[in-house]
Parts: C-alpha cells; structure tokens; sequence
C-alpha cells in the first residue's frame, strides 16, 4: 500500500533470526536491536555501535528515556512508536547524518523535538498522536515524509518553506493556530495535503492550487467559511 511493503510476520521473525545468529555473542555488532534487553546491554556497556543501523522499540510502554546514540554514526531507521512513558529523544539522535526514517507516533509525553542541525539523510518523521507535543523544528532537504496529526504543535517553523522535496504532509487533527499558506506555496514537490479543522475559503484554495501542480491528494476536512472550490482546481496534474 503506497510506499509500505508487507510481510508476513513468520518472515519478520525469520529476519531477526539471521540477525540475531550473524553476532551471537557481540550484540553491539549487529546492524539491528529490537530486544528491549540487548538494546540496554549494548548501551549500558558502551559498545561500539558504528554497524547499528535500525532500532525498533515499538510498544515500549516503560521506555521514559534514551541514552546518548552518537556513537551510532550508520543509524538509519529509529521507531518508538507507541512508547508512551518516554519524554524526549536525546539530542544525539536528531544530530544523525545517517538518520533517514524516525518514528514517534503515539508517544503522548513527548513535548519538543527540536535540532539546530540540518539533518543530510532525514526522509521520513512520523510523530502523529502526541497531543503533547507543542515545539517541532526538524530540517532536511532529502524530507519526503512529514507526518505531524493529531499534536499539539501551534506553530510551523517558517523554514518549511525549505522542504522543497517534501511529497506528504499531515497536520489533520493538530491545533494550529494559523496554516501557514505563504510557507506550504513553496512545496512544489507536494503529493498529499491533509488539513481538517483550519476554515479555508476560495481565494486561499486558489492560491494553493496556483503553487501546488503537483498535488494528489487534498483533505480539508471541516473547512466551514468554503462555498464552492476555485476554478483552477482542474490544473492539478
């Protein structure tokens, strides 16, 4: 479906086997952790990550926090979904240039996910349902992938505007204050738009249609002040 691929999870597990035997003994070797036990071994015991690249720690419920992962310089794929105790992700992950897909979503006592570096591998950042979340500035021109409904986030960093290969884009169920339009005009590149909750009217609609020619999918959901839709609705590819 869209850009997943599906297996069965006998395969899944088939997968983490071969892992698991490649580094019987040397967990801190292997290009993936997802046992909760290893993961805290090899970071507890300060082994060398450099051949770490996922880490899946899904459904991790008593996770409150992460050590420093600096030293996992090939890190590519970090997923904390539904790891509702942990607070905050530690700085070390959000200064990865190998980092390419980071997964949050449902982590509810999450307030801020912030980096002053301009991450060179990020593509994909999914932190829907962290209705906590109220401060986000993450930056990365390779972004394809921004997924940030149902948080608490009210406003958008003005340096979205830079995201110029960003393809999807949710904030559906957010509490935005305002949509910043002039700053979602600059993705060009932008597939899929949801919004729901943000009364947009005809000539803002227009506007967005007149800068997004590429776009697939629009979802406005409660957009109470629209009457009719702009009629350059039909220049959309």
């Amino acid at each position: 479906m869209g850009e997943r691929l599906w297996m069965h999870d006998l395969i899944e597990k088939m997968g983490w086997e071969i892992v698991h035997q490649d580094c019987i003994k040397e967990t801190g070797r292997r290009t993936r952790l997802w046992d909760p036990k290893e993961v805290y071994d090899v970071l507890k015991n300060n082994r060398d990550l450099v051949n770490l690249k996922r880490i899946d720690l899904r459904f991790s419920r008593k996770l409150r926090e992460l050590p420093d992962f600096s030293k996992a310089r090939n890190l590519e794929l970090v997923n904390l979904y539904n790891c509702v105790s942990l607070c905050n992700v530690h700085l070390s992950i959000l200064s990865l240039h190998s980092l390419v897909s980071l997964d949050l979503s449902k982590c509810k006592n999450i307030k801020s996910l912030q980096s002053g570096t301009h991450l060179r591998s990020l593509r994909k950042v999914v932190i829907g349902g962290c209705p906590n979340l109220k401060e986000f500035s993450l930056s990365s021109k390779e972004l394809r992938c921004l997924l940030l409904g149902s948080t608490g986030i009210e406003i958008l960093h003005p340096l979205i505007r830079s995201l110029t290969k960003l393809r999807c884009l949710h904030f559906n169920g957010s509490k935005l204050k305002k949509v910043p339009l002039k700053e979602l005009c600059c993705l060009r590149s932008l597939r899929d738009l949801r919004i729901s909750e943000h009364a947009f009217d005809k000539p803002e609609l227009h506007m967005l249609f007149d800068a997004l020619r590429a776009l697939q999918i629009l979802s406005c959901l409660n957009c109470s002040n629209l009457t009719e839709l702009p009629n350059n609705i039909k220049q959309l590819s």
